[in-house]
């Protein structure tokens, strides 16, 4: 958030400035910080005004991440994890790993391990979108995998509730299963991830039933298509598509299946 609102007033003022971005979390070192999305969020939905201003440099210190909490850690693995549906599997195994020692996670933090190995494959995959599609308009889309339920569900709770990872957790688990039924992903595949993300300290389970204001967020989101909601799938893990939903139909379904049962 910080890098975005500093990115956005570089953007502006003076009809834009050269900046540098220093992220000092997990979620801004792999994926957040790169690329050049500045903006703020509204009552009605995330990111709905904003620009596109490159910084000059990206900096990112590994021990920067160690006075985190828990939660803000986890939050930024949840980006990680997407970046390892859509394009490289391999990540899904090293958070596999992670994921079965807990010891490690905080071993990785303060001495520059396995987390940051994993910050810097994510970043390395975030670069190489935006370096073919600076202004978001082909392949870059597919970054927004878990996204479209993600920012509905925060514009929904209201900003702060969930972690920016948190609601990806649970828009990512709804597009798995949104791929299953439209994309033809393995459904034991989705199975994996999904439990992959439970194991990480994620939630994928919703608390109640989407209402009305989630809905009109989904449908504000700057994503969205012309005919209908536009939402990134994936047909195999490590790949990604952008299907068109001609109604939401299969969505409403997929979400109830994710409420958490009383």
């Amino acid at each position: 958030m910080v890098s975005d609102v500093a990115g956005l007033a570089a953007a502006v003022f003076g009809r834009g400035l050269t900046w540098y971005a220093f992220p000092t979390t997990v979620l801004a070192q792999a994926d957040a910080a790169i690329g050049g999305k500045v903006g703020v969020n509204l009552p009605g939905g995330k990111n709905l005004v904003g620009a596109f201003h490159h910084p000059r440099g990206v900096f990112c210190d590994p021990e920067a991440l160690g006075t985190l909490s828990p939660r803000a850690i986890r939050s930024g693995l949840a980006e990680i994890a997407k970046i390892g549906v859509i394009r490289r599997p391999s990540l899904l195994a090293e958070l596999e790993r992670l994921a079965a020692d807990r010891t490690s996670a905080r071993r990785g933090v303060e001495e520059g391990g396995r987390l940051a190995r994993l910050i810097r494959a994510a970043a390395k995959e975030k670069a190489w979108y935006v370096s073919r599609d600076p202004m978001d308009v082909g392949v870059r889309r597919e970054l927004n995998f878990g996204h479209t339920v993600g920012h509905a569900l925060e514009a929904a709770y209201g900003y702060g509730r969930l972690t920016h990872g948190e609601a990806v957790s649970i828009g990512m688990v709804s597009a798995l299963r949104m791929s299953v039924r439209e994309a033809g992903l393995d459904p034991e595949s989705a199975r994996e991830v999904e439990e992959l993300l439970r194991s990480l300290g994620l939630p994928v389970r919703l608390p109640r039933r989407p209402g009305n204001s989630f809905w009109r967020a989904l449908q504000r989101d700057k994503k969205r298509g012309r005919t209908g909601v536009r939402m990134v799938l994936s047909p195999a893990i490590g790949a990604a598509k952008t299907y068109e939903l001609p109604s939401l139909t299969s969505l409403r379904g997929v979400l109830l299946s994710l409420v958490q049962k009383p």
